[in-house]
């Protein structure tokens, strides 16, 4: 990835994570629109490592999984599949589940390649825009 399309994905992540600050699977903390839970900040970060260490489909079963707890991976799913649409008008996920479930169905080793690379690709990202906002320790009260 060159330095022009990981500002362009800054941009998307900057907008796709303020367009969720209403939405049920924000990663703001507690209604806030300038602090993140720090959970979310090493999930983040960990999306993209697991996709190369155990591959695509174990990491999507994983991050889909866990929507318990104050901080769910899903919500980073979630984040991560509105990114997807906008980098690649191939893709157009309804949500995180339409996202799971073309990568369990597909046959197609290229569409996977590409979705693999465009996910990592997000997660980069996602995970230089989360840093700039202020991280906080989740205490567990809502």
């Amino acid at each position: 990835m060159n330095k022009k399309e990981m500002s362009n994905l800054i941009l998307f992540a900057e907008e796709v994570l303020n367009d969720t600050k209403s939405e049920n699977f924000t990663l703001f903390y507690k209604g806030t629109a300038t602090k993140i839970d720090n959970s979310y900040n090493g999930q983040i970060a960990a999306l993209s490592v697991s996709i190369l260490m155990i591959d695509l489909r174990p990491t999507l079963s994983v991050y889909y999984q866990d929507d318990n707890g104050n901080t769910p991976r899903r919500n980073v799913l979630e984040i991560i599949t509105r990114m997807v649409n906008k980098l690649n008008d191939k893709w157009d996920f309804a949500n995180a589940e339409a996202l799971v479930r073309f990568a369990f169905n597909q046959n197609d080793d290229n569409k996977i390649a590409v979705l693999k690379k465009d996910i990592i690709n997000c997660a980069v990202a996602l995970k230089h825009v989360v840093r700039t906002y202020e991280l906080v320790k989740n205490d567990g009260k809502q």
